[in-house]
């Protein structure tokens, strides 16, 4: 009933009521836009950051002699994300066959599990020693896809002989060129080992025989290294900077951060300005409105309606306009999002400036609604607290 009756009231004055909900949706849609805005920046500096590995990876400057207890202490440190030696402080290279093309001193690149390189490529993981990745630039020279057969060839001089240390791989994908930009090959640390091996006169598997293989190696020269995340960067830069030489993106990843919080603090401060501002704004106009209705709800008094049922009344409309004016809000932000979006798509390609998630949707509704009650029943106590329904009468 007092639903009902609610509606009906506001479609009785159904041009306040439109000017009351076209009010709302004015506080709501510029906060919800606002919001949308900080949303999609903020994800884009992130996404920058995150989704490309390179800006977690931590490398030695230093050509050092790392044992397998330091790096097994890595593995174990929270805030290692990925870790794989180095045999030797530079590139262990090859020459990289496919049909009738050669590409030559190739550097090869040790892979292990949860190799974020191929996680960000959407690839898997290396089951198999003579599995390989090539970089998208590689596979372009090559002329090769995922699924071909190519050959690895290894060369050295022994005993004043030169030597060819020939092995067939079969090409699992190719890695995009913002992941790898040089003609690089990602293969298993064994296949890395070998190569190597093979050179400093072994006959390890794979490229040999493996009648004599190097049970002696006990240090890296390097490892491979990344943080599990960019706020895991700095720690572990200070831990590792004591000792050794390292290089690392972290003054970028500092700086993008430090925009970030900027730009947070700059988002939340207009967005407080534009809320207070609109609770006053509603405020005075639920207490204009209930001034103006003052002999209506006398009415209603005399005839039987309690006093809760009458700020339940108040309440129903006041949830009616919010309601209304929060879907034309949405509707206008939606609208703005999708003008953002459209005139910087050639800039960000398919990633959104603009965008608010199903949450966020969720949580500025339910927000609405306990603001609009809490503000519609204290206005309607307010109002209602010292009126007289005699006097009320008598005046009208």
């Amino acid at each position: 009933m007092l639903f009902s009756l609610a509606l009906k009231d506001l479609w009785f004055e159904k041009l306040l009521s439109l000017c009351l909900i076209a009010t709302v949706a004015s506080i709501l849609a510029p906060l919800l836009l606002l919001f949308s805005l900080r949303t999609g920046v903020l994800n884009e500096l992130e996404q920058n950051l995150v989704l490309n590995p390179t800006n977690l990876e931590i490398t030695f400057g230093a050509n050092y002699r790392l044992d397998k207890t330091f790096i097994k202490s890595l593995e174990e440190d929270p805030h290692v994300g990925f870790v794989v030696p180095l045999t030797r402080s530079l590139d262990v290279t090859c020459d990289v066959q496919a049909a009738r093309k050669i590409a030559r001193f190739v550097s090869a690149v040790p892979s292990a599990k949860d190799d974020p390189i191929l996680k960000a490529a959407y690839l898997e993981d290396l089951k198999s020693d003579q599995e390989i990745y090539l970089s998208e630039s590689l596979a372009d020279k090559l002329e090769v896809k995922a699924g071909q057969e190519i050959k690895l060839i290894v060369r050295r001089v022994l005993n004043g002989k030169n030597q060819n240390g020939i092995a067939k791989f079969i090409v699992q994908g190719v890695i995009p060129n913002h992941l790898i930009s040089q003609d690089r090959m990602l293969v298993t640390l064994n296949t890395v080992t070998f190569m190597e091996d093979y050179r400093d006169g072994f006959e390890p598997l794979i490229f040999s025989d493996g009648s004599k293989l190097n049970d002696k190696r006990t240090v890296y020269a390097k490892v491979r290294l990344y943080a599990k995340d960019i706020y895991s960067v700095e720690p572990l830069v200070k831990k590792l900077d004591k000792d050794y030489r390292i290089n690392s993106k972290l003054a970028q990843i500092q700086e993008v951060k430090a925009i970030t919080s900027v730009l947070d603090t700059i988002f939340k401060v207009i967005a407080t300005v534009t809320i207070l501002g609109g609770v006053l704004c509603f405020i005075g106009l639920t207490i204009s409105s209930l001034a103006r209705k003052e002999r209506s709800f006398a009415m209603l008094r005399v005839m039987g309606l309690e006093g809760f049922s009458l700020h339940l009344l108040v309440l129903f409309e006041n949830v009616i306009l919010a309601l209304g004016g929060f879907l034309l809000a949405g509707a206008l932000c939606l609208l703005g999002s999708a003008i953002f979006n459209e005139i910087f798509k050639e800039a960000l390609g398919q990633r959104n400036l603009s965008f608010l998630t199903f949450e966020a949707w969720g949580i500025f509704a339910l927000a609405t609604l306990l603001g609009v009650s809490v503000i519609s029943l204290s206005c309607t106590k307010f109002a209602f607290r010292k009126a007289q329904i005699s006097d009320i009468l008598r005046e009208g």
